[in-house]
């Protein structure tokens, strides 16, 4: 279905019947789908990529993509055994966004750098072990309600933050290890919860643009 400059899909059981498009000027939906593997055939996106209720996902590429308008979501995807993997070569100038994600959907991503912004909330994961490529969030970088989360130490090669950076409600977590390089926050640095009770963790952040607030 193609509705407002988006291209819809929820009624198969596999792309390979797909248009060979070289261009969709807005964005893509995929949902309630019992997909296994995602190959988009695009090379040209205008806005972006969103996965939702996928519980088969094992994995996602877009070998002939060269620009990307938007974010890419991946929200309820992936099953709660086996692995999940991402291989995105091309920037991602609009959000990241990683929601209710099982367990074993952290390890085996291959994405840019430098993405537009960054969300991570109400997952299963243990840790951010697909996100260890990257370096810079142009906006602001979101981690909250995540109760099983113990480890950020795949953050540790982060070191801009353009806009506000928030860490909420991640019960499990007991210290800020994973930001060990990050050196810029342009916002705000917000550390809300119940488990670090300081700000320690952050020995390379030389400048923050708009303070401090840390709360339980």
């Amino acid at each position: 279905t193609l509705t407002q400059n988006r291209l819809e899909v929820a009624s198969v059981t596999d792309l390979g019947g797909a248009p060979r498009l070289s261009e969709v000027g807005g964005g893509v939906v995929l949902y309630d789908l019992p997909l296994v593997d995602v190959v988009l055939p695009t090379a040209s996106l205008g806005e972006g990529l969103w996965l939702e209720n996928l519980p088969y996902l094992a994995s996602v590429s877009a070998p002939a993509l060269t620009r990307m308008g938007g974010g890419l979501w991946f929200q309820r995807v992936a099953s709660t055994s086996g692995t999940f993997t991402v291989d995105w070569g091309v920037e991602v100038p609009g959000t990241l966004g990683l929601v209710e994600l099982p367990a074993g959907a952290s390890g085996g991503w291959a994405l840019p750098d430098t993405i537009g912004s960054l969300g991570v909330s109400e997952t299963s994961l243990a840790d951010l072990g697909g996100l260890v490529d990257l370096r810079v969030v142009e906006r602001d970088l979101v981690v909250a309600d995540n109760a099983a989360l113990t480890d950020l130490s795949a953050l540790d090669g982060l070191t801009t933050v353009g806009g506000d950076l928030t860490i909420s409600d991640n019960d499990g977590l007991t210290d800020w290890s994973g930001f060990a390089g990050l050196e810029t926050v342009g916002g705000r640095l917000r550390l809300v919860g119940d488990g670090p009770t300081d700000a320690s963790g952050f020995a390379a952040l030389t400048s923050l643009g708009d303070g401090l607030s840390l709360t339980s």
